[in-house]
């Protein structure tokens, strides 16, 4: 079971300038789902939403949702509320091209280093001493995105697998609602064990 502990969201789109004006509108319009706001350093706010460990970012050339936490809970209505109030502050029609990234772990009972060394051993790799754990690539295409999924040992503590889910709509646009009806369909396939077949083979 893949326990999902980050969702990000990147909607591209030409923000254009964030003027003091439409940044004061979309914290008073927000007040309610969000409890502060910090200016980044690299241009940009970050909105933040501490009890449900949401951020919302708008930068001049896209605007952000992210989902922090263990086992996260995605509730696409509550986000798209506060998507449709960005986006009419902003000025910006709801198409719109998009970036998905999944992130979770597998737990394993041994080592995920030594189980994911079967590549080299099945493929007798000899003399490559220096290489203690292999990660694993998939390009995948999901109805209407492109992407990849990537699965590997988990770097700091080897009880785990690191999974990561990126797809992309290959810059076409989309309406904000259906991709987000979108993301609840890619993000169920992960958690109801879709690829639960090439997961196993990897780290059984």
């Amino acid at each position: 079971m893949i326990d999902v502990n980050n969702i990000r969201i990147d909607f591209i789109k030409q923000v254009g300038d964030l003027s003091n004006k439409k940044i004061e509108k979309l914290q008073k319009d927000l007040k309610d789902k969000f409890s502060a706001i910090d200016k980044l350093q690299y241009g940009g706010y970050i909105f933040i939403n501490e009890l449900k460990n949401l951020f919302l970012i708008v930068t001049n050339n896209q605007v952000t949702l992210e989902i922090r936490g263990v086992n996260v809970t995605y509730d696409k209505s509550f986000l798209y509320d506060i998507l449709k109030k960005v986006f009419d502050i902003l000025l910006l029609d709801e198409e719109t091209e998009v970036l998905l990234s999944i992130v979770g772990l597998i737990k394993s009972v041994s080592s995920t280093f030594n189980k994911s060394l079967k590549f080299i051993e099945n493929h007798s790799i000899d003399n490559i001493d220096s290489i203690y754990g292999v990660g694993y690539k998939f390009f995948m295409k999901e109805g209407k995105y492109i992407g990849e999924l990537k699965i590997e040992p988990l770097v700091r503590d080897d009880k785990y697998f690191y999974i990561q889910y990126i797809m992309s709509s290959n810059r076409r646009e989309y309406p904000v609602r259906e991709i987000l009806d979108d993301v609840e369909i890619l993000l169920n396939k992960l958690k109801e064990d879709i690829y639960k077949d090439i997961v196993s083979k990897i780290i059984e």
